[in-house]
This record gives structure tokens, sequence and C-alpha cells, in this order.
């Protein structure tokens, strides 16, 4: 079938056929002439099969002086409803801006129904893998079954993973805030999944892209390259004062500082506590990726920075915010070795605590109403 009543056509053409109709109804013979043969056709119009609905409007637009009531049909014939839906799916991949897609979205309920739970997936997982928790509950509130949606995704340091769920990823980058997150919209059945899968990760690890290189059997996010960059600064900075070699050393702490997880970053851009005296166990943490820029006021767009790695490692030691030094002393860098150790420390130690959580979760049963 083409366009149906059924369906709640757009109130715009429905009222236009019904206009139609109404205009031939007054009409003994229909001028021009060749419109009579349309006339059932046209009153008919919501029961025709795709292809005749089509097919009239194409005879009635070839039909010279339309009266207006008729051309009104052939100009606003909503052709977007009539297509499979495989090629709206085509067409919807074209948009590359959140705005441009959803107005597609927006026009018509079918679209909706189409397009938009494969469009949450993927939403859902970037948002998590972005360190977004306001957004990534918004969705989750209302989707909850897409917590079982594995989906593909790239994160800020450039690790793309194929086929992993939102609470995956969080497991994998050891992300307790977002974890704990997902766990409060998570019914028995889910929960118990989602311990499956996070106990084969524990097992077997998961694969991943970066630069073009396959990583295979990762278990989690390990902190030890970041660590061993500041132990290897700390032990050069003794021994030498050349500020070229120094330097070297020092863009290798910035690599490893890029290829932390966003709740990493969150922890050395937050201003509202200390970092080298924080314990790490804290309810809440702020999403905050931008860094303090001196001199202006404003703030610089991300603390993944093309530049990290390249032009400057990060340091926050006893400062309220991260600063960008070059060569810094030893007894900076040590102070934040120790944050970090501390961090990694506590945000693995938490992952037993979310399989006890999931393990709670799967044996809950649902409360029975009425």
């Amino acid at each position: 079938m083409g366009l149906s009543k059924n369906e709640k056509q757009p109130l715009d053409f429905q009222v236009l056929q019904e206009k139609a109709v109404k205009w031939m109804d007054e009409k003994t013979k229909l001028a021009p002439s060749a419109l009579e043969k349309y006339r059932k056709k046209i009153g008919d119009f919501f029961s025709l099969p795709v292809n005749e609905q089509l097919e009239l409007i194409s005879d009635l637009s070839a039909i010279k002086h339309l009266p207006k009531a008729i051309k009104n049909l052939t100009d606003h014939y909503p052709y977007f409803q009539t297509m499979p839906n495989d090629a709206l799916k085509v067409i919807s991949s074209y948009f590359e801006k959140e705005k441009d897609i959803s107005a597609f979205i927006a026009t018509h309920k079918r679209f909706r129904t189409l397009l938009q739970p494969a469009r949450l997936d993927d939403l859902l997982l970037l948002n998590v893998v972005n360190g977004n928790q306001k957004k990534v509950e918004a969705i989750v509130a209302m989707h909850p079954e897409l917590l079982l949606v594995p989906s593909t995704v790239t994160d800020y340091s450039l690790r793309t993973f194929k086929q992993i769920t939102p609470y995956e990823y969080a497991y994998w980058a050891k992300d307790t805030h977002m974890r704990r997150l997902l766990e409060k919209y998570m019914d028995a059945d889910t929960a118990a999944e989602i311990l499956t899968r996070c106990e084969d990760m524990d097992k077997n690890g998961v694969s991943y892209m970066q630069n073009g290189v396959e990583v295979k059997g990762s278990v989690h996010f390990d902190f030890t390259p970041l660590k061993t960059a500041m132990k290897e600064y700390i032990d050069i900075r003794l021994h030498t004062h050349n500020p070229d070699a120094l330097q070297q050393i020092w863009l290798k702490v910035g690599i490893a500082q890029y290829d932390a997880p966003v709740h990493v970053a969150n922890e050395y851009c937050r201003t509202d506590q200390s970092f080298h005296s924080s314990n790490f166990v804290h309810k809440e943490l702020p999403r905050k990726l931008s860094l303090f820029k001196h001199g202006t006021g404003k703030n610089n767009p991300c603390f993944y920075s093309s530049e990290l790695g390249t032009q400057f490692a990060y340091l926050r030691a006893m400062s309220h915010q991260v600063e960008t030094l070059q060569h810094p002393h030893g007894d900076w860098v040590a102070i934040d070795l120790a944050a970090i150790e501390r961090l990694d420390k506590v945000r693995t130690g938490e992952l037993a605590e979310s399989l006890e959580t999931l393990r709670s979760l799967s044996q809950k049963k649902p409360t029975n109403s009425g």
C-alpha cells in the first residue's frame, strides 16, 4: 500500500486531498476534461498502492492548466513517505550535522520509528565514551533496552571499538561513575547479560583499532604506560639538565596522557578538588574537559589537544588547574605520579564492585503490580 489515512498523513496533504474531492463533487464535468478519468482515483487516493499513487500524481502533473485544488495535490505529495526503508536509511546517512538529522526525523512519525532507534544506539555509546553523563541518562532513561545494543565507536584517543555495548566500554575504560549511572536503569535480564559480557572481557579482553594498528585481548585500560613515562622522566630529570633531552622524555608523558580515557582527563581538569591530595573516592565527577587558558579568561576546547604529546604534556601537581609546562621539576611530576597510582588502584578495585552490583541486580525479582 501507499499512503494511508490510517497512518496519519501530514495534515496539509490530507486536507488538500479532501478539498480536491469536495471540488470534484461540486462539478458535473471536470475541466480540463482530461481530469475526468482520474476522478475516482483521486477520491480513492489513500487506498491505492504506492506505485498507483505515484503514477496518478505523475499523470496529473502532465495535464496543463490544472485547477488549484488538483495542482495542490501534485505540488505537495509527500514523496519521502512512499520510499522503501532502505532508501530512507541511505538518504539519512548523508546528513552530517545533528540538527539536519533531527529535522529529517521530525518530518514524519515513520522516519522517527525507522531511524531514531539506530541513531540512539550510536548516540548513547558515543556519549558514554565522551563522558556526557547528562545526555547518557536522558537517552537510557527512555530507552533502557539500548544498554544491550552493541555498536561501533571511536573515543577521544582514536581507539575504534566494534560491537561493544555502552557498559562494556565503561567497564573496559574503568569509568566507575558512568557504570554506576547505567546500572540504575538495568533490569534483572539486562544485568545478567552485561555481567556475562564483562566476565568474558575479564577472561578474553576486547579488540580495538588505534592509528591503523589492531590491539587484541585488551582486558581494561592500562595506566602502566602513563606511570612508566612519568617514572622515566623523574629518573632522567635527576641526571640531566639538557632541556632538549628532557623535553623529548616529557613528551612521552603527553602521549600517554592522550591515550587516557575521558574520566582520567576529567580528573585532571576538575578545579573543585585538588589532584595531589585526592583519594578519588567521590560520588560525582564533573565532566569537564576544558583547560584554563592564561591571559584570556577563556577555555581551551578540549583536554585532547593535537599538541598533547607533540608540543607539551600536562602537569597538575599542587596547582588548582592543569598546566602545560616545559620539562617541569621532577618533584612536581612525582606528585602527579602518586595521584595517578592512587587513581589506578581505586578505579581498578571498583571493577570488582561493579561485578557484584551486576550479580545483585541480575537476581532482583521484578515487582508484581496489582
